[in-house]
Formats: C-alpha cells, structure tokens, sequence
C-alpha cells in the first residue's frame, strides 16, 4: 500500500494552505495557528468533509461521531500534518517540480479528460496552483517518513508467528478454479440480428475445438476479450469474482473440460476449466510476506502518530 494512502489520516488533497489560504485569512476566519502558520475555517470544513466521505467509503455511512467530535478530530488531524510538514521542511526535505507534476498527472489520469478535471476544481473551489501546492506539502511529508521514521521500524519472525497463530480466519483459502474463456461480444441489448452473427461466430469456434484445434490458439484468433493474448487465460479466481452464469459454469466443469455456450451480459463464452484448488489454509511460509507489510504498515502509521505528538510539546499551538 502506498504511504500517502496508508497514512490518509495525515492527507487530504482538497485542503488550501499556504499563501494563498493566508491570503484570505481576514475574510475567511482563522481556527488556529501552529507555529504562527494560520488554519483557517475552510480547511477546516475541508477536512471534515473528507473525513465524512472517507468514513462513507470505509464503511458505507458517514461517521458515527457527533458534529463536535469530527471537528476536534479534524482540526487535530489538520495540525499534526502542518506539524509533520514544519518538520520535513526543517529537516531539509525539498520536492522537484518533476514529482509534483507526475502526481498530478497521475491524479488527471482519474478523470476523463482535462476539462473534466477543471470542472472538478470549480465544483471543490480549488484551483490547480492549490492543488500542486498540496501536493508538494504531501510528498514532502511522506518524504520525511520514509526517510526518519520508516528505517526504525521493524517486524520479528515471532511477531509474524503470533499474528499467524492469532488471526486463522484471515488464512482460510476459498475454492479456486484455473480457466481460460473464449468471448464473442454482444450487448444484452443487441438486435436479434447481432446477436444471432456473434451466436455464429462462438458456434464457429466451438466447432474448431471439438475438431481437436487447441483451445488457446483458437482463443487468441478469435476471442474478443482482453485475455485473449494469454490464449484466453483468466488465472485462479473464486467464487464472487465473475458474473454468476459464468462462475457456475466455471465452477461446474471438470479438469481439461470445455463448457457449452455461456452466456452472460458480456456476449457468448467458451469455458475450458485448467485447473482446480479445494478450500483450504493458506500456510504462514506462503502468508510471511503480506504479515510482515501488514504489521510494518501498522507500527508506521503508530510511529508517524507518536512523533507528531512529540512535536507538538515544542510547537506553538494556539486555538481560536
């Protein structure tokens, strides 16, 4: 997991800081200042609103914390990161214009095109140049993590053990089934007509294949999906990972066997099952590798939240 995602507590893209926010101090209102650095009520709301969404997309409904809660944890969350940021800069940490301009072409890249991004920006009262300025506080304080904090921390194999020994549920492996697929593709809504030519067309291939022609070489001349390349190999998946008429389809072939037509809202497919795993437990030798990030992961984000409280016993925190 990225640190800017794994320590989103610390981050939230949609805040304006700096000269710009400062600049409109009078008319905005202040909340607080940190080391005469000036929090004002719009970031504020920024914050909580992106606490409200982030809760809303973890969980499915907004915070369960009342209005005064969410304001404390939001201005709290507000200053620890101005904190983290005062450090970083402190400690010599400088961002290139070359890695904000990737981040935000990376964040450009999550909207249809330019003007989609620009409409975005009027809807939030954002502008880019606030935006880019996030983004360098944001780099600079992950920047700052993985340079101070990130090399003390540390995970032993015993720490692995118990976590293994401690959680089972989290190892149980489902059933998986190993299967490629031929698709020819037609909308659930197509005319007879189309849906008759792609009929054809799977028919065709399905003929090839009990004509003793290899299942992925067919696939890859004919199928219209984006495994086709791969000969149609979709890899292991389990149950809830594909559209139901497929996953039973799938899940009720035998070993080297190839279904009849399946259709589903993609088109007509053609199934051959490769390979089939049962329901078991995942081993902690095969588990060691995702325990160990998980737990490094977790002492970061507690190592991050303990040294932005050491720095506030030397800042100076005044509210408003």
């Amino acid at each position: 997991m990225a640190l800017s995602l794994m320590l989103g507590i610390f981050f939230s893209v949609g805040l304006s800081w700096g000269q710009e926010a400062s600049s409109k101090a009078d008319a905005e209102g202040k909340v607080a200042t940190v080391n005469g650095v000036e929090i004002l009520k719009k970031d504020l709301n920024y914050e909580v609103n992106h606490m409200k969404q982030r809760a809303m997309a973890e969980n499915g409904q907004e915070s369960v914390l009342d209005p005064q809660q969410l304001e404390r944890q939001a201005i709290d969350a507000i200053i620890d990161r101005e904190l983290l940021y005062q450090a970083s800069q402190k400690n010599g940490i400088r961002v290139s214009p070359d890695q904000v301009k990737a981040r935000m072409d990376g964040m450009k890249k999550n909207f249809p095109s330019e003007a989609e991004f620009q409409s975005a920006l009027e809807r939030t009262g954002l502008t880019e140049t606030a935006v880019k300025a996030n983004i360098e506080r944001m780099v600079s304080i992950e920047s700052y993590i993985e340079k101070e904090v990130k090399p003390k921390v540390t995970v032993s194999e015993n720490e692995i053990q118990a976590f293994y020994n401690e959680n089972p549920n989290y190892f149980k492996k489902p059933e998986q089934v190993h299967a490629s697929h031929i698709l020819i593709k037609v909308s659930e809504n197509a005319a007879e007509k189309d849906k008759s030519e792609a009929m054809t067309k799977i028919k065709a291939a399905q003929d090839r294949i009990k004509k003793g022609e290899d299942f992925d070489a067919v696939a890859q001349s004919v199928s219209e999906s984006p495994s086709s390349p791969k000969g149609g190999d979709l890899g292991f998946f389990s149950r809830g990972q594909m559209v139901k008429p497929f996953e039973d389809a799938a899940f009720a072939l035998e070993k080297g066997r190839v279904s009849d037509v399946v259709t589903t809202r993609f088109g007509y497919h053609l199934i051959k099952l490769i390979d089939r795993s049962p329901e078991g437990t995942i081993s902690l030798n095969e588990s060691k590798q995702d325990i160990d990030k998980f737990l490094k992961e977790q002492k970061l984000n507690q190592a991050v939240g303990q040294l932005a409280m050491e720095l506030r016993k030397s800042a100076k925190i005044e509210m408003k």
